[in-house]
Order: C-alpha cells, then sequence, then structure tokens
C-alpha cells in the first residue's frame, strides 16, 4: 500500500492501519515514484539499551545552562552500569554544577530507515582526582583512554602531573542514572 497523498506520486490511496496493542508503530515513507519503506518503530529492553551505550562512545549530553537547555556532543564510556565522560572547566561544567540533572542521548545509526536512540536521565557526579575518588577518577580515565582518540589520551597524565591552573586539568564524571530508556526503527 501507498502512503495516503504520497508526496511523490500522489498516490490518493489509503495508509496502513496502525497495529493496535502491539507497541509497535508502523510508519511509511516514500523512497522513489511510488515506492514507499516501511518503518516498524519499538521499545528497546533496558538490556539493549545498556548494549548500545556500551558500543558507542559519542553522545549529547543535554543540561540547563541559566534557564535554558544546553546540549553538547561528549565522548564517554559505558561499562559495568556506570557511565562516565570528562571535560575541561567552562560552560557545560558550570551548568552541571549548579544544576546536577542531565540526560545523556545516544544512537547508532545502521540507515535512514534502521537505527536506534537511547536515552538517560541521571545525576552528575564529579570525580576530583583526590584522596576520597581517586579510585574512581583513574578508572574513568582508564576507560576512557582505552577507546582511543578520546582526548588525546596522552595530555592527560594523573600522576604527578603539575598544572598551571585549573582550566587546564580535565573533569571526569559520572552520571547516576535514574532512568534509560531506547526506541529502535527497523524495516518491515
Amino acid at each position: 500500500m501507498r502512503p495516503p497523498h504520497c508526496p511523490v506520486c500522489r498516490s490518493a490511496e489509503k495508509g496502513a492501519e496502525s497495529i493496535a496493542g502491539s507497541g509497535h508503530l508502523p510508519l511509511r515513507f516514500p523512497r522513489q515514484r511510488c515506492q514507499e519503506v516501511e518503518m516498524i518503530l519499538r521499545d528497546m529492553t533496558r538490556a539493549e539499551c545498556e548494549a548500545a551505550l556500551s558500543a558507542n562512545s559519542i553522545g549529547h549530553l543535554g543540561c540547563i545552562s541559566g534557564s535554558r537547555p544546553y546540549v553538547v556532543p561528549i565522548r564517554y564510556v559505558y561499562q559495568k552500569r556506570v557511565f562516565y565522560s570528562f571535560s575541561l572547566p567552562g560552560k557545560k561544567i558550570d551548568s552541571l554544577r549548579f544544576n546536577p540533572h542531565v540526560c545523556v542521548q545516544v544512537e547508532q545509526l545502521a540507515t535512514l530507515e534502521e537505527w536506534k536512540s537511547v536515552l538517560l536521565e541521571g545525576v552528575y557526579r564529579e570525580m576530583p582526582d583526590d584522596e576520597q575518588d581517586n579510585s574512581e577518577h583513574m578508572r574513568a580515565w582508564r576507560l576512557l583512554q582505552e577507546r582511543g582518540n578520546w582526548w588525546e589520551p596522552g595530555a592527560y597524565k594523573p600522576e604527578g602531573v603539575a598544572y598551571p591552573d585549573a582550566q587546564t586539568r580535565p573533569i571526569f564524571y559520572r552520571v547516576e542514572i535514574d532512568t534509560l530508556s531506547g526506541r529502535q526503527a527497523t524495516m518491515a
């Protein structure tokens, strides 16, 4: 079946009915003249969400800066239900210190019609390189460095390096996850 009033071929045929109670939402999109694509959207399980987080290393962190939304790309690592990232001091860290509630969105894009999107919501917690948080700080640094290209891994050597000022020292943090959800689109 073609979508109703297809913008490509101007078909006036009736579109697909929704699949009641299935948890799937069929969507039809024109691809080329008189050809269409049916995409099925479904909720992902927690295990699928965690697998997608583990398989990726770039996401988008959303927070509040002043009274406005602020979204920035980040590099991260997710392992054993822990989400680690880092940043240099600046607007993002200032915003997170003022309001620690965050969300992170990560996507896996196979094609325009086949993708996964995971959203986690939680609370920002800094891990300074001090006596109390040193082991977790070092764990985050090691895990991020294993990913390669995370941010000039050789530029930060936590053991015994003196920094000229606090503006050059990366800040490591974790997100304590409150909710985790995801959607997946596949071809029908």
